[in-house]
Protein backbone atom coordinates (compact mmCIF):
# COMPACT_ATOMS: atom_id res chain seq x y z
CA UNK A 1 0.00 0.00 0.00
CA UNK A 2 1.36 3.43 -0.99
CA UNK A 3 2.10 5.95 1.78
CA UNK A 4 -0.38 8.77 2.40
CA UNK A 5 0.70 12.34 1.79
CA UNK A 6 0.43 14.58 4.84
CA UNK A 7 -1.34 17.87 4.03
CA UNK A 8 -1.48 21.04 6.16
CA UNK A 9 -4.76 22.31 7.60
CA UNK A 10 -5.62 26.02 7.71
CA UNK A 11 -8.40 27.95 9.41
CA UNK A 12 -10.29 31.07 8.34
CA UNK A 13 -12.88 33.40 9.86
CA UNK A 14 -15.82 34.09 7.53
CA UNK A 15 -18.19 37.03 8.02
CA UNK A 16 -21.35 34.93 8.20
CA UNK A 17 -20.15 32.17 10.55
CA UNK A 18 -19.22 32.57 14.21
CA UNK A 19 -16.58 29.82 14.41
CA UNK A 20 -13.53 29.55 12.19
CA UNK A 21 -13.69 26.97 9.41
CA UNK A 22 -10.89 24.55 8.48
CA UNK A 23 -9.68 23.62 5.01
CA UNK A 24 -6.83 21.85 3.22
CA UNK A 25 -4.96 23.06 0.09
CA UNK A 26 -6.24 21.74 -3.21
CA UNK A 27 -4.43 18.92 -4.98
CA UNK A 28 -3.91 17.70 -8.56
CA UNK A 29 -7.55 16.56 -8.59
CA UNK A 30 -8.81 20.11 -7.99
CA UNK A 31 -6.18 21.64 -10.29
CA UNK A 32 -7.63 19.53 -13.10
CA UNK A 33 -11.08 21.02 -12.45
CA UNK A 34 -9.65 24.54 -12.78
CA UNK A 35 -7.98 23.74 -16.09
CA UNK A 36 -11.22 22.32 -17.46
CA UNK A 37 -13.13 25.45 -16.36
CA UNK A 38 -10.60 27.75 -18.04
CA UNK A 39 -11.09 25.84 -21.30
CA UNK A 40 -14.83 26.54 -21.27
CA UNK A 41 -16.22 28.85 -23.96
CA UNK A 42 -17.32 32.39 -23.18
CA UNK A 43 -20.99 31.35 -23.19
CA UNK A 44 -21.78 30.24 -19.67
CA UNK A 45 -18.17 30.72 -18.53
CA UNK A 46 -19.17 32.67 -15.40
CA UNK A 47 -21.56 29.90 -14.37
CA UNK A 48 -18.84 27.30 -15.04
CA UNK A 49 -16.39 29.23 -12.85
CA UNK A 50 -18.92 29.48 -9.99
CA UNK A 51 -19.70 25.75 -10.17
CA UNK A 52 -15.99 24.90 -10.24
CA UNK A 53 -15.26 27.15 -7.26
CA UNK A 54 -18.12 25.49 -5.34
CA UNK A 55 -16.85 22.00 -6.16
CA UNK A 56 -13.23 22.75 -5.29
CA UNK A 57 -14.10 24.53 -2.03
CA UNK A 58 -16.43 21.68 -1.06
CA UNK A 59 -13.69 19.12 -1.78
CA UNK A 60 -11.15 20.97 0.37
CA UNK A 61 -13.35 21.82 3.34
CA UNK A 62 -12.64 19.91 6.52
CA UNK A 63 -15.35 21.70 8.50
CA UNK A 64 -18.80 20.35 7.71
CA UNK A 65 -20.49 23.17 5.86
CA UNK A 66 -23.18 23.59 3.20
CA UNK A 67 -21.54 25.77 0.54
CA UNK A 68 -24.90 26.70 -1.02
CA UNK A 69 -26.00 28.43 2.20
CA UNK A 70 -23.00 30.76 2.32
CA UNK A 71 -23.31 34.37 1.14
CA UNK A 72 -21.49 34.79 -2.17
CA UNK A 73 -18.82 37.06 -0.64
CA UNK A 74 -17.87 34.39 1.93
CA UNK A 75 -17.50 31.76 -0.81
CA UNK A 76 -15.28 34.13 -2.80
CA UNK A 77 -13.19 35.00 0.27
CA UNK A 78 -12.78 31.32 1.13
CA UNK A 79 -11.75 30.51 -2.44
CA UNK A 80 -9.09 33.25 -2.53
CA UNK A 81 -7.57 31.98 0.71
CA UNK A 82 -7.71 28.42 -0.55
CA UNK A 83 -5.94 29.45 -3.75
CA UNK A 84 -3.33 31.42 -1.77
CA UNK A 85 -2.53 28.48 0.50
CA UNK A 86 -2.50 26.00 -2.39
CA UNK A 87 -0.59 27.77 -5.16
CA UNK A 88 0.84 30.93 -3.63
CA UNK A 89 -0.21 34.24 -2.12
CA UNK A 90 0.88 36.25 -5.16
CA UNK A 91 -1.14 36.15 -8.39
CA UNK A 92 -0.28 37.89 -11.65
CA UNK A 93 -3.15 39.81 -13.24
CA UNK A 94 -3.19 41.71 -16.51
CA UNK A 95 -5.15 44.69 -17.80
CA UNK A 96 -5.51 46.16 -21.29
CA UNK A 97 -4.91 49.91 -21.34
CA UNK A 98 -8.12 51.58 -22.58
CA UNK A 99 -6.56 55.00 -23.11
CA UNK A 100 -7.17 56.80 -26.40
CA UNK A 101 -4.54 59.28 -27.51
CA UNK A 102 -3.86 61.38 -30.60
CA UNK A 103 -0.89 60.50 -32.80
CA UNK A 104 0.30 62.03 -36.05
CA UNK A 105 0.45 59.46 -38.85
CA UNK A 106 1.60 60.54 -42.33
CA UNK A 107 0.90 64.15 -41.46
CA UNK A 108 -2.60 63.42 -40.16
CA UNK A 109 -3.76 63.26 -36.59
CA UNK A 110 -5.40 59.99 -35.66
CA UNK A 111 -6.98 58.67 -32.48
CA UNK A 112 -5.15 55.57 -31.33
CA UNK A 113 -6.39 52.97 -28.84
CA UNK A 114 -3.42 52.01 -26.68
CA UNK A 115 -4.39 48.39 -25.85
CA UNK A 116 -1.05 47.81 -24.14
CA UNK A 117 -1.17 44.83 -21.77
CA UNK A 118 0.10 45.74 -18.30
CA UNK A 119 0.80 42.98 -15.79
CA UNK A 120 0.91 43.41 -12.03
CA UNK A 121 1.09 41.25 -8.90
CA UNK A 122 -1.64 41.03 -6.23
CA UNK A 123 -1.33 39.47 -2.77
CA UNK A 124 -4.51 37.42 -2.31
CA UNK A 125 -4.21 37.34 1.48
CA UNK A 126 -4.55 41.14 1.57
CA UNK A 127 -8.00 40.97 -0.05
CA UNK A 128 -10.96 40.84 2.34
CA UNK A 129 -14.71 41.44 1.95
CA UNK A 130 -15.45 45.14 2.31
CA UNK A 131 -18.75 46.83 3.14
CA UNK A 132 -19.87 49.73 0.98
CA UNK A 133 -20.74 53.15 2.38
CA UNK A 134 -23.98 53.47 4.41
CA UNK A 135 -24.72 49.75 4.27
CA UNK A 136 -27.81 48.67 6.22
CA UNK A 137 -29.83 45.45 6.42
CA UNK A 138 -32.93 47.36 7.51
CA UNK A 139 -35.00 49.10 4.80
CA UNK A 140 -37.72 51.43 6.22
CA UNK A 141 -40.79 51.66 3.97
CA UNK A 142 -42.58 54.23 6.11
CA UNK A 143 -42.56 55.24 9.79
CA UNK A 144 -44.44 52.09 10.80
CA UNK A 145 -43.31 49.51 8.25
CA UNK A 146 -40.03 48.10 7.01
CA UNK A 147 -38.07 45.20 5.53
CA UNK A 148 -35.16 43.33 7.10
CA UNK A 149 -32.86 41.92 4.44
CA UNK A 150 -30.42 39.00 4.49
CA UNK A 151 -27.48 38.34 2.19
CA UNK A 152 -28.25 36.30 -0.93
CA UNK A 153 -26.76 32.83 -0.68
CA UNK A 154 -24.78 30.99 -3.33
CA UNK A 155 -27.84 28.86 -4.11
CA UNK A 156 -30.02 31.95 -4.64
CA UNK A 157 -27.53 33.56 -7.02
CA UNK A 158 -27.07 30.27 -8.89
CA UNK A 159 -30.83 29.74 -9.20
CA UNK A 160 -31.55 33.17 -10.69
CA UNK A 161 -28.23 34.02 -12.36
CA UNK A 162 -29.20 32.88 -15.87
CA UNK A 163 -32.47 34.86 -15.96
CA UNK A 164 -32.88 38.26 -17.68
CA UNK A 165 -31.34 40.96 -15.47
CA UNK A 166 -34.57 42.65 -14.33
CA UNK A 167 -36.31 39.37 -13.46
CA UNK A 168 -33.17 38.04 -11.75
CA UNK A 169 -32.91 41.18 -9.58
CA UNK A 170 -36.58 40.96 -8.59
CA UNK A 171 -36.31 37.26 -7.67
CA UNK A 172 -33.08 37.76 -5.72
CA UNK A 173 -34.76 40.61 -3.79
CA UNK A 174 -37.65 38.28 -2.87
CA UNK A 175 -35.27 35.53 -1.74
CA UNK A 176 -33.16 38.01 0.27
CA UNK A 177 -35.99 39.24 2.50
CA UNK A 178 -35.61 37.89 6.03
CA UNK A 179 -38.80 39.43 7.38
CA UNK A 180 -41.24 42.32 7.03
CA UNK A 181 -42.19 44.22 10.18
CA UNK A 182 -44.65 46.80 11.45
CA UNK A 183 -45.27 48.26 14.91
CA UNK A 184 -47.15 45.19 16.08
CA UNK A 185 -45.69 42.13 14.38
CA UNK A 186 -42.84 40.49 12.47
CA UNK A 187 -43.74 38.53 9.33
CA UNK A 188 -40.97 36.05 8.52
CA UNK A 189 -40.49 35.30 4.83
CA UNK A 190 -40.00 31.58 5.49
CA UNK A 191 -43.53 31.44 6.98
CA UNK A 192 -45.20 33.58 4.30
CA UNK A 193 -46.35 32.44 0.83
CA UNK A 194 -43.96 33.69 -1.83
CA UNK A 195 -46.85 35.19 -3.81
CA UNK A 196 -47.70 37.48 -0.89
CA UNK A 197 -44.11 38.67 -0.61
CA UNK A 198 -43.97 39.35 -4.36
CA UNK A 199 -47.18 41.39 -4.18
CA UNK A 200 -45.83 43.32 -1.17
CA UNK A 201 -42.57 44.20 -2.96
CA UNK A 202 -44.49 45.32 -6.05
CA UNK A 203 -46.32 47.92 -3.91
CA UNK A 204 -43.10 49.37 -2.40
CA UNK A 205 -42.62 53.04 -3.46
CA UNK A 206 -39.94 53.54 -6.12
CA UNK A 207 -37.69 55.61 -3.86
CA UNK A 208 -37.65 52.76 -1.31
CA UNK A 209 -36.76 50.31 -4.07
CA UNK A 210 -33.60 52.37 -4.56
CA UNK A 211 -32.77 51.70 -0.90
CA UNK A 212 -33.14 47.97 -1.55
CA UNK A 213 -30.84 48.23 -4.56
CA UNK A 214 -28.37 50.15 -2.39
CA UNK A 215 -28.38 47.20 0.06
CA UNK A 216 -27.09 44.93 -2.72
CA UNK A 217 -24.63 47.48 -4.08
CA UNK A 218 -23.05 48.08 -0.65
CA UNK A 219 -23.07 44.56 0.78
CA UNK A 220 -19.59 43.05 1.32
CA UNK A 221 -17.61 42.42 -1.84
CA UNK A 222 -14.23 40.97 -2.69
CA UNK A 223 -12.32 43.75 -4.39
CA UNK A 224 -8.82 45.09 -4.87
CA UNK A 225 -7.70 48.63 -5.70
CA UNK A 226 -4.67 48.91 -7.98
CA UNK A 227 -2.94 52.02 -9.30
CA UNK A 228 -2.59 51.35 -13.02
CA UNK A 229 0.25 52.94 -14.95
CA UNK A 230 0.79 52.26 -18.65
CA UNK A 231 4.47 52.58 -19.57
CA UNK A 232 3.60 52.78 -23.27
CA UNK A 233 1.33 55.85 -23.26
CA UNK A 234 1.76 57.13 -19.68
CA UNK A 235 -1.92 56.76 -18.82
CA UNK A 236 -2.75 56.40 -15.11
CA UNK A 237 -5.93 55.04 -13.58
CA UNK A 238 -7.14 53.64 -10.26
CA UNK A 239 -8.45 50.15 -11.04
CA UNK A 240 -11.10 48.47 -8.90
CA UNK A 241 -10.89 44.72 -9.49
CA UNK A 242 -14.05 42.98 -8.35
CA UNK A 243 -15.59 39.54 -8.78
CA UNK A 244 -14.17 36.06 -8.40
CA UNK A 245 -13.74 35.58 -12.16
CA UNK A 246 -11.04 38.28 -12.20
CA UNK A 247 -8.91 36.27 -9.74
CA UNK A 248 -9.59 32.93 -11.42
CA UNK A 249 -6.12 32.28 -12.86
Amino acid sequence: MLPKIEVPVYDLQLLSIKDKIKFRPFSVKEEKLFLMAQEAGEDGKQETILNTVKQVVNNCLITELNIDNLPTFDLEYLFLNLRAKSVGEQVELSYNCNNTYVKEVDGKKEEIKCRNVVKFMVNLLEIKPEYGKNHDLKIPVDENLGIMMKYPSVSVVTKHGSKPETQALFDIIIDSIDYIYDKEEIYYAKDTPRKEIEEFVETVPSDKLENIKNFFETMPKIKHLEKFNCKKCGYEENLEIEGIENFFV
